[in-house]
């Protein structure tokens, strides 16, 4: 063994996670062999009022995203200083999207060759590129951009691989992603990130694709289940079948739509609808506030279970898979309790950080998030894709 050796580079890299509330910051260290390393991991609220319009929502979300970043400048000078990090420079910047500011295409594509033939990167890599082209004649529309295209299913005549290239095959067939939104959007965004950081690699990524990315490493190929990541006023639907994603979309309903529901039904304000959801949730509830509660809520939730259903059912209302992951950060017991009275054979799923434990791991001071830990941790499998 040499007496001086080479020490990996380490990649320090800031992800920005966009969704319909919030704006969340991560900085992430990676290093060749080892698992995502979190340093640093804060989130900044969208503000919004009653009747939210798309243009205030998206002002909001731009100085939401440009206090995040300032924030996540002043972390890493703080790094520096404890020597958590070497340098201050960030290597990568990735801003994942969700709804309602993306828009994704889930598509299968095939190819059969006349003959059988050895299977070469390239054949892969002109799928998703015509498929791109495809796609984006589809949003040609307007300002919107393709910003991300994924390949992360591909079968070799008929049969699901992990490894396609140098395979002997007649068909190719690849189950792809393309993303878009908003040109001027994505220059606002890039604008904002920019007044705090420079990178020499910027890129967009969809936070549902992310997500199944990392999912589909870590959970049982052999079990069909949906992902339910609920936030603001959206809740994002990953429906994996046979291990492969079968439904990719989105309900508009979040928790800050229960809120308005509940407000609304109840005659109460918003805040006196929060205050009454988190007692239920405490449990601290009278038996008869719980009763009345619980009421409403069932009054509320059928119509988010019955869009769920038919998102996964592609129209039909029918049977939910055997498992449901839920994830969200607030008022889980309502979401998780809808399902449950829905159907009781399902087996509803808090989705907790220990799913990803083994994939990232975090500085002792920074708490633990399920998103950030899904994103850092597919970034380097989307890159082997």
């Amino acid at each position: 063994m040499p007496l001086f050796s080479k020490k990996s580079p380490i990649s320090t890299e800031l992800i920005f996670d966009i969704e319909s509330d919030s704006v969340c910051a991560a900085i992430v260290l990676y290093e060749a062999n080892k698992v995502p390393h979190i340093v640093y991991h804060a989130e900044s609220e969208i503000g919004r009022k009653v009747h939210t319009d798309g243009a205030y929502l998206l002002k909001n979300m731009l100085k939401a995203l440009e206090m995040a970043a300032a924030d996540a400048q002043k972390a890493l000078v703080s790094l520096l200083e404890k020597k958590t990090i070497e340098h201050s420079a960030v290597n990568r910047i990735h801003i994942v999207l969700s709804s309602p500011w993306i828009i994704s295409k889930l598509s299968c594509v095939e190819k059969v060759f006349e003959e059988e033939t050895i299977i070469r990167h390239k054949d892969a890599a002109d799928l998703l590129e015509k498929e791109r082209d495809a796609s984006a004649k589809l949003f040609a529309i307007g300002d919107s951009a393709a910003i991300d295209a994924k390949l992360f299913e591909v079968k070799i005549n008929g049969y699901p691989v992990t490894v396609y290239e140098g395979k002997h095959a007649k068909a190719l067939e690849g189950t792809m992603v393309v993303s878009f939104a908003s040109r001027k959007m994505l220059s606002e965004i890039k604008l904002r990130v920019n007044k705090s950081f420079r990178a020499r690699d910027e890129a967009f990524h969809s936070a549902l694709i992310l997500r199944y990315i990392t999912l589909r490493s870590i959970l049982p190929h052999h079990v069909d289940y949906v992902w339910l990541q609920i936030h603001g006023e959206l809740t994002d639907v990953l429906f994996v079948r046979e291990g492969e994603c079968a439904v990719s979309a989105s309900l508009p309903f979040g928790y800050d739509t229960l809120v308005r529901r509940f407000a609304s039904l109840t005659g109460e304000s918003e805040q006196i609808a929060v205050s009454s959801l988190v007692l239920s949730e405490n449990g601290s509830n009278t038996a008869e506030a719980a009763n009345a509660t619980g009421a409403s809520l069932e009054k509320i939730m059928a119509e988010w279970t019955s869009g769920i259903t038919r998102l996964v059912s592609l129209g039909e209302e029918s049977a939910l898979p055997p498992i449901v992951y839920v994830s969200t950060g607030k008022y889980s017991f309502v979401f998780e309790s809808a399902l449950r009275r829905f159907s009781q054979s399902i087996s509803v799923r808090k989705a907790a950080p220990d799913i990803v434990a083994s994939f990232v791991e975090y500085a002792p001071s920074v708490s633990v998030d399920v998103s950030a830990s899904l994103y850092a941790a597919a970034l380097p499998l989307s890159q082997k894709l």
